[in-house]
């Protein structure tokens, strides 16, 4: 009889042989099927491969034209762009070349311009006269509407005209005009000219002098020469012989030396705050005379004169002592017969006494000198004061007149810059003996104070012996 365990091989052995089975040929099918699908996927990747192989190489030719074509336009840029930096430099060049050319050409037109200013200044009136409708034609050729060419061509004129006026004057030119003095009168007479230098004969042949030209003036001016230099030019004007002064400034210096005046005329621009500058100054200097005859009239004792006094108040007696004292000058004197008289006290109470004299004393001594430190303080800003006003004047007269009326001006710039002139004049010497007679009295001082000192000393070294 079959056991239970036999059964069950019997009925599980074919159960579990069964899925084998069919998993076996599951398999050998899918590999089939696997087997076509590479073979398959094989076949069209070669296909693939040799397709990409057909095409690559046109596109590798296409690749390598492109390149070679963009190298070539890279060094087309380059230089393009190398050109392009030259052009520019080029063009730079060009622009500051003309840009020269061109600050040339305007200096050039300024210098004539300049020359054409001068020329019509420099003439005298009668010439002027003569010219006048020459220069008024060369003005309107050279004026800034007309085309450059032809703006030169009437500067050019100008050299031409100055030229013909130069020889003309060379050898001397006269001929009959006006010219005004530094007191704005008005003179007919006869105009000398030449070369640079013109010379001017009064009607009647009194009054000869140097002309002086100068810009927008109606008449020239005229500085009369006086003494033998004025016969001398007169008879030279008249007669044609004779000597004449020449003037390298044209009269300019002549009127400079004129203008200038004394020292009163220029102390008196300085107006009212320079009045006041030179009272202050007076009487610092007042002062400092005074300090000068205190200071010459001090003077010490020397060690053996203080010893000789020391000696005639013990041995003879206090109002001898004092007697002799009394030839000594200054304080010192004071200060000897004040100890004298109390040199029978201990050494440290004269000591106190002499130098109390010293110390009421100086204040006598430091008198005026508050004054003088005052003065050397006060008289820069007192400048300061007359600077201010003086430009106060001149804004004034620009308000008036504008800037371009420099005579007008002056007496303010004047009084401006002689108050200051006048201030620093006085400060600067009073603050200098101010502080010198500081000095001197500090050492007067000190001086007396040894005094004492040595005066004490040798009372107590002359008690001592005695003793």
């Amino acid at each position: 009889m079959r056991t239970l365990f036999e059964k069950i091989r019997i009925i599980a052995v074919p159960l579990l042989t069964l899925p084998a089975l069919c998993f076996a040929q599951d398999a050998a099918q899918i590999a089939d099927e696997m087997k076509g699908l590479v073979d398959a996927s094989l076949q069209e990747y070669q296909m693939l491969e040799k397709q990409i192989a057909d095409e690559k190489t046109p596109l590798v030719v296409r690749m390598s034209s492109l390149e070679e074509r963009n190298l070539q336009l890279r060094a087309e840029v380059e230089s393009y762009r190398f050109l392009n930096e030259r052009v520019s430099e080029e063009i730079a060049g060009l622009n500051k070349e003309g840009k020269s050319l061109q600050d040339q050409v305007e200096y050039v037109r300024s210098a004539f311009d300049t020359f054409l200013s001068k020329f019509d200044s420099r003439i005298s009136l009668a010439e002027s006269q003569r010219y006048f409708d020459e220069l008024e034609s060369i003005r309107a050729q050279a004026s800034s509407d007309q085309p450059l060419a032809t703006q030169f061509e009437g500067l050019v004129k100008t050299l031409e005209l100055s030229l013909e006026r130069n020889e003309a004057v060379l050898g001397g030119a006269i001929f009959s005009g006006k010219a005004i003095d530094g007191e704005g009168a008005i003179h007919p007479g006869q105009v000398v000219v030449w070369g640079p230098s013109g010379f001017f004969l009064e009607d009647g042949g009194e009054r000869a002098g140097v002309l002086s030209y100068h810009s927008g003036a109606i008449e020239p001016g005229v500085t009369f020469l006086e003494g033998e230099q004025g016969s001398n030019l007169a008879s030279f004007i008249s007669t044609g012989d004779g000597t004449i002064p020449l003037d390298p400034t044209l009269g300019d210096a002549l009127a400079l030396e004129k203008s200038k005046g004394d020292v009163f005329t220029h102390l008196r621009r300085g107006g009212l705050v320079g009045y006041v500058i030179l009272a202050l100054g007076l009487a610092a200097a007042l002062v400092s005379l005074l300090k000068i005859r205190d200071l010459k009239g001090f003077s010490t004792p020397s060690t053996d004169d203080i010893a000789e006094l020391s000696r005639l108040a013990h041995e003879v007696g206090s109002q001898k002592a004092i007697a002799k004292a009394a030839e000594i000058r200054g304080v010192a004197s004071e200060v000897m017969a004040t100890g004298i008289r109390n040199m029978n006290k201990n050494a440290l109470l004269l000591e106190e006494t002499m130098l109390s004299v010293v110390l009421r004393a100086k204040p006598r001594m430091e008198r005026y000198l508050p004054f003088l430190a005052i003065t050397a303080a006060a008289s820069p800003l007192l400048g300061l004061l007359g600077t201010v006003v003086g430009l106060i004047k001149t804004f004034a007269l620009i308000t008036l007149y504008g800037a371009g009326a420099p005579n007008a001006l002056s007496a303010g710039i004047s009084e401006a810059l002689i108050t200051t002139e006048l201030g620093l004049i006085v400060a600067i010497p009073t603050l200098i003996l101010h502080g010198l007679f500081s000095r001197l009295i500090r050492s007067r001082i000190v001086a007396l104070e040894q005094v004492a000192f040595d005066f004490v000393e040798t009372t107590n070294l002359e008690l001592a012996q005695a003793k």
